[in-house]
């Protein structure tokens, strides 16, 4: 994972939480790396081949690409974090991922909603194994409704929104910073704040949704 600033002289004010991310590309991990920004510790699960934004060394005609074979655009979603390959479909990669949401604060997924329920990663099957744990949710078209199983990406978000609309003359024209990702993740950050506020409230974890 990348590095970010040097800690060791001041503690962020999330020392001491921990962040247990399952998530690809930015507008869930993102999300992660601004706690990570504030002191929390956090971990990136991958499995597979990895995040695909791995290999995101072009968008459009930008160069993202690092001379180490890295890009700046998977170090930007993935700042701050300690990362473990873990295969949760086998027994002793699905006790390893257990023991690490014992030991969490919060998880933290963009994967889609059948997707959590078949690798056991929704919030009713974590929070049986840690019920103080903030289950924060990042998806494209929320948890309920005809579309709520749907993928989507910062492109469909700016076509859905009228965002791509008005930023073109004639024809739409796609922003390629990931604008909607990036808004995306800094309000998922901030809901999780706001779930752990809560926690310490009420002493119970929940479920949150972006």
């Amino acid at each position: 994972m990348s590095g970010g600033a040097d800690k060791s002289n001041h503690r962020g004010l999330l020392e001491g939480i921990r962040v247990l991310e399952y998530g690809v590309f930015h507008a869930g991990p993102g999300a992660s790396a601004i706690l990570g920004d504030l002191g929390a510790e956090v971990i990136k699960i991958e499995a597979g081949m990895g995040d695909p934004e791995r290999y995101w060394v072009r968008v459009g005609n930008l160069d993202f690409s690092l001379p180490n074979g890295d890009n700046v655009i998977f170090h930007a979603s993935n700042r701050n974090k300690r990362g473990i390959y873990l295969d949760i479909e086998k027994p002793e990669g699905r006790a390893v991922f257990h023991r690490l949401v014992e030991e969490s604060d919060v998880f933290l997924t963009n994967l889609r909603k059948s997707t959590k329920k078949k690798m056991g990663l929704d919030y009713e099957t974590i929070s049986r194994i840690n019920p103080r744990i903030i289950h924060a949710n990042v998806s494209g078209f929320g948890p309920e409704g005809p579309m709520s199983d749907m993928g989507a990406f910062d492109p469909l978000g700016l076509a859905r929104s009228g965002l791509m609309f008005v930023t073109g003359n004639d024809d739409p024209v796609m922003m390629h910073v990931g604008i909607l990702d990036q808004a995306t993740a800094i309000t998922a950050s901030h809901a999780v704040l706001a779930a752990l506020l809560a926690r310490e409230r009420e002493g119970k974890g929940r479920e949150v949704h972006v």
